[in-house]
C-alpha cells in the first residue's frame, strides 16, 4: 500500500474550502478518507504558511478530531501542539481514533503536544480527553500528553484512552492529566482489553479521584472472557501519580488480569494511595517479571 503525503499548511482548525489551504481537520476527515478510499495510507505533515502559528485549538463546534483510516501525524522538529480548549460547559476531547473490529487500523503521531481535552459523561462517553482509541494500533513517539480530565462513571484514561487496542509509546511524557469519578481509573493512561509497549517515556504526576478508581499512572483491566493481554515498560520513571478514593488501588500502576507484566531498567517513586493498596504498583490475577529497576 502507497503512502501519500498531505501538508498542513495552517494552524487555524475547521473547514473551509475557499481559502487555498489545509487545515488539520481537512487533512485527516477529508484528504486521509479520500487516500484511503484510493488504497493509500496518508502521512500529514505541517509547513504553517499564514502566520498562523504552531499551536492548533480546536473549535468546540467541530469536536473532536475524528480519525478512521491509517495515518501518521508528524509535527516535525519544532513539534505541533492540538488544544481541545475543552470545559465542562463545552466538553471537548483531542483525538477520537475508531477502526472497527473487522478492521484495525494503524495510527502513529509523533511530535505532538496534546492538551486541555475534557470529556463529562460515563462509560466511553467520557473516557479519553486527550486521545481515545479503539480497534487501534497506535504508535506515539516524541510527544506530550498534558493538561487533559475527564469526569464521569467509568470516564477512564484522561490521558489516553486504549480500547481492544495496542498502544506503543515512546520518547513521551505523560502529566498533569486527572479523572474524576467512581471507577474512574487511569488517568495517565487507561487500558481496556489493550497491549502496551512502553519505552523510554515519564508517566508523572496524574491523579484519579472517586471510589473504586484504580491507578493514577497506567491502568490495565482484561475482561476474563476476553485474551489476556501484555504491558511491558522499560526504561521509563513512573512517579508522583496519586490514586484517592474509597476501595482503589495502584497509585502509580493497576493492573488486573494481565498475562504478561514486565518491568525492566525503570524507576517507580513517589506515588500514592489515600486508601487500598499498592500506592506504587496493584498487581492482580497478573503475572509479573521486575527486573533491574
Amino acid at each position: 500500500m502507497a503512502t501519500t503525503t498531505i501538508t498542513v499548511t495552517t494552524a487555524t482548525d475547521g473547514l473551509d474550502f475557499q481559502d487555498d489551504l489545509i487545515s488539520l481537520r481537512e487533512a485527516i476527515q477529508i484528504y486521509a478518507v479520500q487516500n484511503a478510499e484510493a488504497g493509500n495510507d496518508s502521512e500529514i505533515v505541517f509547513d504553517i504558511q499564514d502566520g498562523s502559528g504552531s499551536t492548533i485549538v480546536l473549535d468546540s463546534g467541530g469536536g473532536a478530531l475524528q480519525v478512521s483510516t491509517n495515518l501518521t501525524i508528524d509535527g516535525g522538529d519544532d513539534g505541533i501542539t492540538i488544544d481541545a480548549a475543552g470545559s465542562a460547559s463545552n466538553p471537548n476531547r483531542v483525538f477520537d481514533i475508531e477502526g472497527t473490529k473487522d478492521e484495525q487500523i494503524d495510527v502513529g503521531l509523533s511530535s505532538l503536544t496534546i492538551t486541555g481535552g475534557q470529556t463529562t459523561g460515563n462509560l466511553s462517553n467520557g473516557a479519553g480527553a486527550g486521545i481515545f482509541a479503539e480497534y487501534t494500533d497506535l504508535t506515539i513517539d516524541s510527544s506530550t500528553i498534558t493538561g487533559n480530565s475527564t469526569s464521569g462513571k467509568s470516564a477512564d484514561g484522561a490521558g489516553i484512552f486504549a480500547s481492544y487496542s495496542n498502544l506503543t509509546v515512546t520518547d513521551t511524557v505523560v502529566s498533569g492529566n486527572s479523572t474524576t469519578g467512581n471507577q474512574a481509573s487511569g488517568a495517565g493512561i487507561a487500558l481496556l482489553n489493550s497491549g502496551l509497549d512502553l519505552a523510554e517515556s515519564t508517566i508523572e504526576r496524574n491523579n484519579t479521584y472517586g471510589r473504586s478508581a484504580f491507578g493514577g499512572g497506567i491502568w490495565a483491566n482484561y475482561s476474563t472472557d476476553e485474551q489476556s493481554g501484555q504491558i511491558l515498560i522499560a526504561r521509563s520513571t513512573i512517579d508522583n501519580n496519586n490514586t484517592t478514593g474509597q476501595n482503589s488501588s495502584g497509585g502509580g500502576i493497576d493492573l488486573s488480569n494481565v498475562q504478561n507484566f514486565g518491568f525492566e531498567y525503570s524507576t517507580l517513586s513517589n506515588n500514592s494511595i489515600s486508601t487500598g493498596g499498592g500506592g506504587g504498583l496493584s498487581v492482580y490475577g497478573s503475572s509479573a517479571l521486575i527486573s533491574n529497576s
